[in-house]
């Protein structure tokens, strides 16, 4: 059995990295390989077993050090002779978890770790029966982004450090589900013995490792993608997202074969508690199931996860300072990913148009001279959930855009293809990025570099004065309608044939905040939006109803906010409800209810907003 002990102040010392959310040394000592032997406890809420890592050492002499959060370390095994390991945790930091230091000998390319999770571990969400959509079995899921995979595996949990790896995962086989991962993965539960192997054969960061263990089927779509997902749903989704496959066509004509990379694109609809649009584990992206709009209107999501297959799966932000490497490149893929399928800009143009807005209503509402309005963020000493937002996202795809602007479409694609290629399954900084940029293209063509602005887009607050105009002809149409509304206040003037989500989405966000409770009740009427299940759509639709005092809407609220559970949708209404203290008291009331059923991450969120 291996001992803890208190190491010298030498050899815990803590290896500074590049990276400010990482205790380990992975400068020194790289993860190879990952082998994860773990079981399922429903009734405990646990996952226990162990982990073994295959080490290439840089620094002989160093200790090897994990990052880990809330996690029981029971023994330590050195080597190929299974040593008994000496090893200590650091102190715990709120947001880092704590350090495991490991001792070892200068021989030792292989550590075994037993270990067990806590029931609140940050990463894993346990559901019961009643918080699934059958309502008869159990349902775990894992969300390890941004820095949770340390909660349910001693790790090293940055970007920066990529490794391939393997699996067992022993689920009860008396409740009969399936376990997935992002890795090859099953079609059909195993009834017999519950147990399920996985193997991940390309090196992705510990972010990009995922487990769900549910009562699942799946339904192929194409040859290279299919959905996963609760009985009472996947045919639902089969319909919505049978595009799918046409997105991957479209993908590999702007950034090559995909299946030279990852083997399948599969989904999995994700349990309403979910707290994101989607998560694009390689092989197994998670999904909401409010992007179900019943028109295909918002398979915009699919798109985005399936651009991270290039930019984020193949290259990857080194810390989470620089999420915009991922997110804002994303972004700009997955418009060009709707503008081929669709056959033209429709779409695309309407949801870069709601990007643009998303971004403008983001920087009105800070300070001008904000540091955190930055591409390259400083986020030292906080947690890297703030990187997560209008400017990653929003700002970042305008950068890209802008690039696009200077340099043409196709001269800009050819620098992308280059850029995927010279960095495919590495971890880079925006250093690595612009002196790609200044090799292939810049040249040291000092007019170009100016037209670029790459200073002013990446370290400095706020927009550029020259940044990329957005605009949509569908917009423009709404806009006519939005401005008979405004001037009517009668809905059955408006015109909106032809209208999806998008269109009304764009309508709802638009109109004066305070437009009043007359206006609201005529749209109600002729339109129905207390009673749709359009999650986007419902969203804008309950600020306003909140903003105008609709009271009559506040039961439909209610069960909005304890059904969803994604951030982006819920967070808006939580906010309106805070500028009156009887709807405050209300929001805290509906809070207590709804928080079993949402993620930590949600949790989190919505706590700090009615604090």
């Amino acid at each position: 059995m291996s001992r803890e002990i208190s190491l010298s102040d030498s050899s815990c010392a803590i290896i500074l990295t590049p990276d400010p959310h990482t205790f380990s040394n992975y400068t020194a000592i790289e993860i190879k390989h990952l082998h994860i032997d773990l079981a399922v406890d429903f009734d405990r809420q646990v996952l226990s077993g162990k982990v073994e890592l295959n080490l290439r050492r840089k620094d002989t002499h160093a200790p090897l050090i994990l990052d880990t959060r809330s996690l029981k370390i029971e023994d330590v095994y050195l080597g190929a002779d299974r040593a008994e390991g000496q090893w200590s945790f650091g102190e715990e930091d709120v947001i880092l978890g704590k350090a495991l230091t490991i001792k070892l000998r200068p021989e030792d390319d292989k550590v075994e770790i037993a270990y067990s999770t806590h029931a609140n571990a940050s990463g894993l969400q346990w559901l019961t029966p009643l918080q699934t959509l059958g309502g008869k079995k159990p349902y775990l899921f894992s969300v390890s982004e941004a820095i949770h995979a340390r909660s349910w595996m001693p790790i090293q949990d940055t970007p920066a450090s990529r490794f391939t790896y393997s699996a067992r995962i022993s689920v009860p086989p008396q409740l009969q589900l399936l376990a997935l991962m992002s890795a090859k993965n099953p079609k059909k539960r195993n009834l017999k013995t519950g147990v399920y192997r996985f193997k991940m054969n390309r090196p992705i960061p510990a972010y990009l490792i995922s487990l769900t263990v549910a009562d699942l089927r799946f339904r192929p779509l194409g040859p290279t993608n299919g959905i996963y997902g609760e009985k009472e749903i996947v045919d639902i989704a089969s319909w919505e997202f049978a595009d799918t496959e046409k997105m991957i066509s479209a993908a590999e004509q702007i950034a090559g074969p995909y299946t030279d990379l990852w083997d399948r694109f599969d989904l999995l609809i994700m349990p309403p508690s979910f707290p994101y649009g989607g998560m694009e584990n390689p092989t197994l992206t998670y999904v909401s199931p409010s992007v179900i709009a019943q028109d295909r209107s918002l398979v915009s999501i699919i798109a985005h996860e399936l651009a991270h297959s290039w930019s984020g799966n193949l290259v990857t932000n080194a810390t989470w300072n620089q999420f915009f490497l991922n997110e804002g490149l994303t972004r700009y893929f997955e418009f060009l990913i709707m503008e081929s399928i669709d056959g033209n800009r429709r779409n695309a143009d309407m949801n870069r148009v709601l990007s643009y807005q998303r971004l403008k209503e983001h920087l009105n509402a800070v300070d001008p001279l904000d540091p955190d309005t930055r591409l390259v963020m400083d986020l030292s000493n906080r947690d890297p959930e703030l990187s997560v937002g209008a400017i990653a996202y929003e700002k970042g795809y305008l950068f890209f855009q802008s690039l696009e602007d200077v340099l043409g479409r196709k001269a800009f694609l050819e620098f992308l293809r280059s850029y995927l290629k010279t960095f495919s399954f590495q971890s880079v900084t925006a250093d690595k990025l612009i002196a790609h940029l200044q090799a292939k293209v810049i040249q040291g063509d000092k007019e170009l570099e100016s037209r670029l602005n790459l200073d002013e887009w990446l370290y400095k607050p706020g927009l550029p004065k020259a940044h990329p105009v957005i605009r949509s002809e569908e917009f423009e149409k709404v806009s006519t309608q939005l401005s008979r509304f405004i001037k009517s206040h009668d809905a059955e003037e408006i015109d909106t044939q032809g209208w999806n989500t998008l269109h009304w989405v764009a309508f709802l966000k638009s109109l004066p905040l305070h437009i009043g409770k007359p206006a609201l009740v005529g749209l109600d009427k002729k339109f129905g939006f207390t009673q749709i299940k359009n999650a986007e759509i419902l969203s804008p639709w309950f600020v306003l109803a909140v903003e105008n005092s609709y009271s009559e809407t506040y039961p439909s609220i209610k069960s909005f906010l304890l059904e969803a559970g994604r951030i982006k949708l819920i967070k808006p209404v939580y906010v309106a409800l805070t500028h009156t203290p009887e709807s405050l008291q209300w929001a805290r009331e509906v809070f207590a209810n709804a928080k079993p059923r949402y993620h930590p991450a949600t949790q989190s969120v919505i706590s700090a907003i009615l604090k």
